[in-house]
């Protein structure tokens, strides 16, 4: 997988430089550390086989979110491992608690950019669709485009779909948080 990206760097103007990466997750540590160097990101794109995927760079912040993982991580094995004072483990339970509903609602942020960058592509990659087959004269171009389109809407909405389904997870992982006590 290809992690290409257009940006800025200490005054520099850097275009289509890439770099590999194993995985989306990856991809998104490699963007964050790149805004926390300094970077000013104009545009990255995660390229897998035949998959593209803009990335909506708005939502890199330069806050690392493999960091905010393992904080969590660590916290609730000091949580399983104390069952000592109770009322300094309720404090931390409800701190820890909030932290992870801002965790899921900044993720929630992240899946609505993400699903709005995603419709506003597959509306625009219809219209270029429908008028290059008005404009293009050439049967055979005309063919090849064609299915050039289909594969990227295909494509696309794919992607959408993924990532309504991971949204509405962490919905749901949101409520089972906030309404069951078993699960904080």
């Amino acid at each position: 997988m290809l992690l290409f990206i257009n940006g800025i760097y200490e005054g520099v103007e850097c275009a289509h430089v890439g770099y590999w990466v194993d995985d989306y997750e990856l991809a998104f540590e490699l963007l964050t550390q790149l805004v926390t160097d300094n970077w000013i990101l104009q545009e990255a794109t995660i390229v897998d086989g035949q998959d593209r995927l803009d990335v909506p760079i708005k939502a890199i912040d330069g806050e690392p979110i493999q960091a905010h993982i393992r904080m969590l991580q660590r916290q609730w094995e000091l949580i399983l491992n104390n069952s000592g004072n109770n009322d300094q483990t309720n404090s931390s339970i409800a701190l820890r608690q909030q932290q992870f509903i801002s965790w899921h609602l900044h993720l929630d942020a992240y899946y609505d950019d993400m699903l709005l960058h995603l419709e506003k592509m597959i509306v625009s990659l219809e219209k270029r669709k429908s008028l290059m087959l008005i404009s293009q004269s050439n049967e055979s171009l005309r063919l090849l485009m064609n299915d050039q389109y289909d594969s990227l809407l295909k494509s696309n909405k794919r992607m959408y779909r993924k990532t309504k389904l991971n949204r509405q997870k962490n919905m749901i992982r949101l409520q089972q948080i906030n309404n069951d006590p078993s699960v904080r």
